[in-house]
């Protein structure tokens, strides 16, 4: 006597139909829709936020640290010290 499970084993497996793997409501145009949009939102976000932070804290050094060297002026080591200028 079989059981459910053991004739689930032995049944044979058919391939994954086509139909099974697409959306025939998607469309081309809509992916494009979406990734436009998709681009639209990330560079007015990313603007907000570069925005926010040039007005509150600045995103630049200053001239003095730029002379200096940014290594130098934040941890206070050349980062390649076979470039030091004499």
């Amino acid at each position: 006597m079989r059981t459910a499970q053991s004739a689930m084993c032995t049944r044979r497996r058919r391939p994954l139909e086509l139909a099974t793997l697409s959306n025939s409501d998607a469309s081309y145009a809509g992916q494009a829709v979406g990734v436009v949009l998709t681009g639209v939102f990330v560079c007015v976000a990313s603007a907000i936020v570069w925005l926010g932070l040039k007005f509150t804290i600045g995103l630049r050094p200053s001239e003095e640290d730029e002379d200096v060297g940014l290594d130098r002026a934040e941890i206070g080591l050349e980062a390649y010290p076979e470039f030091v200028r004499s």
